[in-house]
């Protein structure tokens, strides 16, 4: 009797024994399955770009500007441009900057929303160094770099307008900006911002961070010496075309520009 029960406890055991192997061997991959992998955070459809490049706009130039003629472009987008079409007689002349003294006080900024023409191509923008003194910018034109050297002596027929657009943010409401028109005559100076004194202040503008025009009558600019008289030259192949200092020098403030160029109003 006790050799009966013995076998019937070694069959249990046996048996217990062979479903735990069989049931551990079940749960072992394949040899020729790969494991299943559970991701502790799955996303299968992940965000798409939260700020994508936004497309041109069309259409965006004003009216008033467009309508315009003859243009002679010192910096301008390339879709503002394009828009204008055969209406433009010198494009973009921008090649080069330089950054005075030594090339110390301004460091080139990144543009940040749209230009002056609502343009996601951006704009001229430079950031005051921490440098004492006083600091200063222009815009050069290379003329070994053209096909064929750009003449503005048409403009000095005194029907033409200066056009450029400048922005500062709130941060900067007590600042200004100057603008250094270069020809072969004397350089002449122009302050825009909150009124410090300077001799050549003209007028100052909303710092809003929203882009602000302005516009001078070349008949004006000839009246102070402005002269072009065939087409650009320098002795050293770097024309100076236009200029521009923030004022005071603070660190950190911004110098910000776009949409420079010379052209006929629409009549009216």
């Amino acid at each position: 009797m006790k050799t009966l029960k013995s076998f019937f406890l070694l069959a249990t055991i046996f048996a217990a024994f062979a479903f735990i192997l069989v049931t551990a061997t079940s749960c072992e991959p394949k040899p020729n399955e790969d494991p299943v992998v559970i991701d502790p955070d799955p996303d299968p459809d992940p965000d798409p770009d939260p700020d994508p490049d936004p497309d041109p706009v069309v259409g965006a130039i004003p009216d008033s500007i467009k309508n315009g003629s003859d243009f002679y472009i010192i910096f301008m987008d390339a879709t503002s441009t394009a828009e204008l079409g055969n209406k433009v007689i010198v494009p973009t002349m921008l090649r080069d900057y330089d950054v005075w003294p030594a090339g110390q006080t301004l460091s080139g900024g990144e543009p940040v929303g749209i230009n002056a023409f609502g343009q996601p191509e951006g704009y001229i923008t430079f950031t005051i160094n921490d440098f004492e003194g006083w600091n200063g910018g222009g815009i050069i034109a290379v003329l070994s770099q053209f096909e064929v050297v750009p003449d503005l002596s048409p403009i000095m027929d005194g029907d033409y307008y200066l056009h450029f657009a400048m922005k500062s943010p709130s941060s900067q409401a007590g600042a200004g900006n100057s603008c250094i028109l270069y020809s072969e005559g004397p350089d002449i100076a122009y302050y825009y911002g909150a009124d410090a004194g300077n001799e050549n202040y003209v007028s100052n503008y909303p710092h809003n961070g929203e882009w602000q025009h302005f516009e001078i009558p070349v008949s004006e600019l000839m009246n102070k010496g402005y002269l072009w008289t065939g087409p650009l030259s320098a002795d050293n192949d770097r024309r100076y075309l236009f200029g521009f200092q923030g004022i005071p020098s603070t660190p950190g403030y911004e110098i910000n520009l776009d949409a420079i160029f010379f052209y006929k109003k629409p009549a009216n």
